[in-house]
């Protein structure tokens, strides 16, 4: 983190630190997407958490069509025990859509939408978590801060 970054948490405390970013008791330091810099968000300011998931699906189409034919050549006479390797290939097409999965949060401050850098689907969900239950405690702490 920059100097003024520092200065600005200096009497904070981290909630959750991690690869998406840091949660604190009153901020939520994102990693930007766009550039190698860093965004402070106050979470008094954030009307809105979202955890977005993202996957590609063709692997899992692509999977199913070979468990498909995989079972046909097993159940063929003709066969000649390609079921095998053609099962072995759509596992591993299987492996390859569930290593692909990600997730990253996105928080709305009004119009405005910051979003992390993508992560694991539990990194993600962990992150979003520690913010929202943050948020809630701001809130909790000063109400009229929200509706501002």
């Amino acid at each position: 983190m920059t100097g003024t970054l520092l200065a600005a948490l200096s009497g904070e405390e981290v909630v959750l630190s991690g690869p998406l970013g840091m949660v604190t008791t009153n901020f939520v330091v994102v990693k930007s997407t766009q550039s190698h810099s860093q965004i402070l968000l106050a979470l008094n300011r954030v009307t809105e958490i979202k955890t977005i998931r993202m996957s590609y699906p063709g692997l899992l189409v692509i999977s199913t069509g070979l468990f498909i034919v995989a079972a046909a050549a097993v159940s063929s006479k003709q066969g000649n025990g390609a079921g095998l390797p053609i099962a072995l290939l759509g596992l591993g097409f299987l492996f390859g859509y569930v290593g692909s999965r990600r997730g990253l949060v996105a928080f709305l401050c009004g119009p405005e939408v910051t979003e992390t850098v993508s992560g694991t689907l539990r990194q993600a969900a962990a992150f979003a978590r520690a913010a929202e239950s943050a948020r809630r405690e701001v809130i909790e702490r000063d109400p009229g801060a929200a509706e501002a």
